[in-house]
């Protein structure tokens, strides 16, 4: 259903609501307006109103408003059933989108001017066109190209969506072609369906569906191609037998088909005239149940009998059923047996003699075409002219064509013998033809129907009559291709022999092995190539000489028995092998691998023993240090395997990045560094370093393998999981006996614990250095601290001391309040690094109690502010709106941080300026800054400030220990806060400290 449709049907729903809201209103008012004429709003009862009004009136009213609302529950009716018709609907709709989406068949709607509105995915798969690409578009402005099915260009002005959009006329089954550039046509069926508003004319879109029927046109079009040859095939083949069936009709012999079951399948008019019965009573019948006396004559005895044979036959005899004389020629066949048979009866005395002579003829002919048909030989005959008149059945399966092909051909008319052999063919004949012979053989290559050529010997005869006149030729043809196979085998393995016991001669005389051959009759040796002299010390003429017990007794004492039994072994015809010491006569001793193998005659007899021995001695003597060599590899192996330090081999090759392939890695090395041996194995090293590998030391790695030159160096490497391992690295090459290179060899220590050590070295010497650094500034810090304060206490009792009788008590009183001011100094001082001591001591009590941090910090500005004596102005800025701020803090820490950060602003600030310190919390934490207008710290001494002791380079002659800020870092930490500084130099700077309003696993204190 279109959008339109749904929302026109909303509008009407809409109106028949309004509608009944409106009726409601006016039988509302109608009722109100009868009412109000009555003199009481509501009357008692209603006959008190039947009193008031007139009874028609009443009754005129009552029915208006049981009309009314019987109209109003109508269209309240109408209106839900509106309300489901429109659900049904957009559920309908959106099971048609499905529907429409799944279809195999390509779907499309076009509106009134011809635009694609929507369409679904079969169409993108026909058209191959994206989605995208079709929508908004005219389909003549999409390019296609396409054709009818004759082939004629098709206008896409008369394309089936645009007619129906023109004239409202559906289309259907409308096939066009198109043709996508560089494939085939597509062929597709099309329909188009109109869609009208309700009184229009013209649809407001048009519903264009088409499949693709290429496959489907290509077969309709084998299938009508197939018809018609089948149709064609019937027509012969029916006008075949029509053609049969008339000259079968047409003959004076009567004629029958029998299938195998001796049931009728055809009879001709003659035959129903003589067997006396219609054909279509016989048709289908059995001929024993028909003519039961038909068995015991001849002729059931010669239908039997050619059903058995499968070879024609015929019989001229008295048929007693029909009291006359009858031929009958019977030709069986896989489906039956045809039977021809004529009356002879008034002919009979006539054509005796004749009918014997043409029986004796056709037995003859019967007998020659059986000997023809079942020779081994093609048989053709030619007449006078050379044309065939005879074409046998080997020679159908010998040169492929049937008879029926060849028969009435000439020779020469067709391609028979290949050209090469024509000259040896034509002179043959022409012997035959001039009577120079009445028979001759000929060889030549002939050519069959599927054009293989195919030898042949032609065994020709000629026959004349007795005018000397040509009767015919007869030839007969012998397929000699296996027999020229087998000559040419024999020829191929004859010389092949000869090259075989050539090359076994020459091999047997210049092998160094010893081949022999026994002769067990003669119990002799017969042959010995000549390497026995090298090998056994013996020339071939004196190994002749010797029996076999001689050799035997060469052997060792040990090896004799082993001897005997092979020797046995292979008299009795089993092959027989035996490795011995053999005594030369020179008394050296040879290993000797000897084989024995019988050699049978054609009774099987075991008549010679053919034999290989070869010297081994030197064989032996490389197996032994094959052997000692093994043992040492696998004691190498075992080392390598279970040495402690990694072991990785890679190739020789490339140096260059990436570098040699890794081809083994010892398990040592998989433990080192993680990787397992299928994960690096073909890998290069490359794999094992990282960011911090140092690139310096690789390149000299690499410059000492180019030289091929061992190396030993330190290195990082990376595990598999990413950790660094510390390496240490020894390389070397290895060549082969060549001298060749042909492996790297690298040995891996882990030395991460050392080169750890080392670090932890250096930073404990670096740490020492620092100490001894900050000792020396504490020493020289304390010193000039306590000298200064002890120096005004010295000068002042000294004054006291000189002055005493001659001073006023003014300046007494000065005195010893300079006394007092130094005394406080010193102590204020080594309370600082008694703070700092306990704080590195972790001996610093903390001890948070609930405070009012508010007060608390208006309290310590006050101090602050009496102290400046008014030569800054500290302004206090705590958070608007909040009355006070609680926590648990220590409030003797709080007054170290904050009376350090104040007094520091104070210092190092310029008098009249401003210091300004703001306070805030959140729920968890209160957040502190201290702002000044001072000095600043440079950047270069910030890294420092915390450290005790360390005062910026630009404090200049202002006073101070340096102690400050490290008693607030640590009073800070101890509160579970944190400190922040910010500073340029000459524009101040700020400090931020954030602390925890409870401190986490701390013991408050009431």
């Amino acid at each position: 259903m279109r959008e339109t449709d749904q929302i026109q049907l909303q509008q009407r729903n809409a109106e028949l609501e309004v509608l009944v809201a409106e009726l409601r209103s006016q039988l509302q008012a109608q009722s109100v307006q009868e009412l109000t004429k009555t003199p009481k709003a509501i009357a008692p009862s209603v006959s008190s109103v039947e009193a008031e009004f007139d009874l028609d009136t009443v009754r005129s009213l009552r029915y208006q408003i049981t009309k009314l609302e019987h109209k109003i529950e109508q269209l309240q009716a109408e209106v839900s059933r509106r309300r489901r018709e429109q659900e049904s609907l957009r559920t309908s709709e959106q099971r048609y989108r499905s529907v429409v989406e799944a279809m195999h068949e390509a779907v499309m709607m076009l509106n009134a001017e011809g635009l694609i509105e929507t369409c679904n995915a079969s169409t993108e798969k026909i058209l191959e066109c994206a989605i995208d690409e079709l929508i908004d578009r005219n389909i003549l402005e999409l390019g296609w190209e396409a054709i009818h099915e004759d082939g004629s260009a098709f206008d896409l002005e008369t394309f089936p969506g645009l007619i129906t959009a023109k004239t409202g006329i559906p289309c259907s089954e409308v096939i066009l072609g198109l043709c996508k550039p560089e494939k085939q046509v597509t062929w597709i069926s099309i329909n188009s369906q109109p869609l009208f508003q309700p009184g229009q004319v013209l649809p407001y879109a048009v519903v264009v569906s088409f499949s693709d029927i290429s496959l489907r046109r290509w077969i309709e079009e084998e299938r009508h191609q197939l018809l018609a040859r089948e149709q064609t095939a019937r027509a012969e083949a029916e006008l075949a037998r029509e053609q049969i069936n008339r000259v079968l009709q047409s003959i004076t012999d009567g004629f029958v088909a029998l299938d195998r079951s001796a049931r009728f399948t055809y009879v001709n008019h003659a035959a129903a005239q003589i067997l006396g019965k219609p054909a279509r009573d016989l048709l289908g019948k059995v001929l024993w149940q028909e003519f039961p006396d038909f068995a015991e004559t001849s002729f059931g005895q010669l239908y039997r009998r050619a059903m058995a044979e499968g070879v024609p036959l015929e019989i001229v005899d008295y048929y007693i059923p029909c009291q006359g004389w009858y031929s009958m020629r019977a030709y069986p066949a896989k489906s039956g047996v045809s039977l021809f048979f004529r009356n002879m009866t008034d002919s009979v005395e006539t054509a005796r003699e004749r009918d014997q002579a043409q029986q004796a003829l056709r037995c003859a002919l019967q007998r020659l075409s059986f000997h023809v048909d079942n020779s081994p030989f093609a048989v053709i005959e030619w007449d006078q002219n050379l044309r065939i008149t005879r074409w046998s059945r080997e020679a159908e399966a010998l040169l492929g064509w049937d008879a029926s092909e060849v028969i009435g051909k000439q020779f020469g008319s067709w391609e028979l013998v290949v050209p090469e052999d024509l000259g040896t063919v034509d002179r043959a004949i022409a012997q035959l033809l001039n009577g120079q012979t009445t028979r001759n053989v000929c060889t030549s290559r002939n050519v069959s129907k599927d054009g293989s050529i195919v030898p042949c010997e032609w065994y020709n005869s000629v026959l004349f009559d007795s005018s000397g006149e040509l009767i015919s030729v007869l030839s007969l043809i012998l397929n000699v291709r296996e027999r020229q196979q087998v000559e040419d085998e024999r020829k191929a393995a004859a010389a092949e022999l000869r090259e075989s016991e050539e090359r076994f001669r020459q091999l047997a005389e210049n092998i160094e092995q010893i081949f022999w051959m026994y002769d067990v009759e003669q119990r002799k040796l017969i042959y010995i190539s000549p390497g026995c002299q090298q090998v056994l010390g013996y020339d071939s003429q004196s190994c002749y000489e010797k029996p076999l017990s001689f050799w035997l007794n060469r052997g060792l004492p040990e090896d004799i028995p082993h001897l005997m039994k092979v020797s046995r072994q292979a008299l009795r015809g089993k092959s027989a092998e035996a490795t011995f010491q053999f005594q030369r006569p020179d008394q050296e001793k040879r290993w000797l691998l000897a084989r024995a193998f019988p050699v049978r005659n054609q009774q099987g007899k075991v008549y010679r023993i053919a034999g290989i021995a070869e010297d081994i001695t030197e064989a032996k003597h490389r197996e032994a240090e094959r052997q000692a060599q093994e043992q040492r590899l696998l004691l190498l192996e075992s080392v390598v395997l279970n040495a402690n330090d990694a072991i990785v081999i890679t190739e020789a090759e490339p140096v260059e990045p990436p570098g040699p392939r890794i081809v083994f890695v010892n398990d040592a090395f998989t433990r080192m560094m993680g990787y397992e041996k299928h994960e690096v194995i073909g890998k290069t090293p490359r794999i094992l370093q990282g960011p911090k590998t140092n690139w310096t030391v690789l390149k000299n790695l690499r410059s000492a393998l180019k030289n091929w030159q061992p190396v030993i160096t330190e290195l990082i490497n990376y595990h598999k999981d990413g950790s660094e391992v510390w390496i240490e690295l020894s390389i070397f090459p290895v060549t082969d006996q060549t001298g060749h290179y042909t492996y790297w060899v690298g040995l891996q220590r882990e030395i991460t614990h050392r080169k750890q050590a080392e670090i932890e070295m250096r930073k404990a010497l670096e740490k020492e250095r620092e100490l001894s650094e900050l000792k020396s500034n504490f020493v020289t810090t304390v010193s000039h601290e306590f000298r200064t304060p002890l120096s005004t206490i010295l000068s002042s009792a000294d004054m006291l001391e000189f002055y005493a009788g001659n001073c006023s008590i003014d300046k007494q009183l000065e005195h010893i309040q300079r006394i007092q001011a130094a005394s406080l100094n010193m102590k204020d001082l080594l309370s600082d690094i008694l703070m700092l001591e306990r704080a590195d001591a972790k001996k610093v009590k903390f001890e948070p109690a609930p405070l009012n941090i508010l007060s608390f910090c208006e309290n310590l500005i006050d101090e602050m502010r009496l102290n400046d004596q008014a030569q800054h102005q500290i302004r206090f800025e705590p958070e608007a709106g909040v009355s006070e701020i609680r926590g648990y803090m220590d409030a003797k820490l709080m007054r170290q941080i904050f009376t350090n950060l104040l007094s520091n602003a104070l210092k190092y600030s310029p008098a009249e300026s401003t210091i300004t310190f703001r306070i805030r919390q959140d729920q968890t934490h209160v957040y502190f800054e201290v702002q000044d207008q001072g000095i600043g710290i440079p950047e270069s001494d910030q890294v420092r400030l915390f450290e005790a002791f360390h005062r910026a380079t630009n404090v200049g002659m202002i006073s101070g220990n340096g102690l400050g800020l490290a008693i607030v870092k640590q009073s800070v930490e101890i509160h579970q806060g944190q400190i922040q500084l910010t500073s340029h130099e000459n524009q101040g700077t700020m400090v931020q400290v954030m602390l925890p309003l409870r401190p986490q696993d701390t013991e408050i204190l009431d």
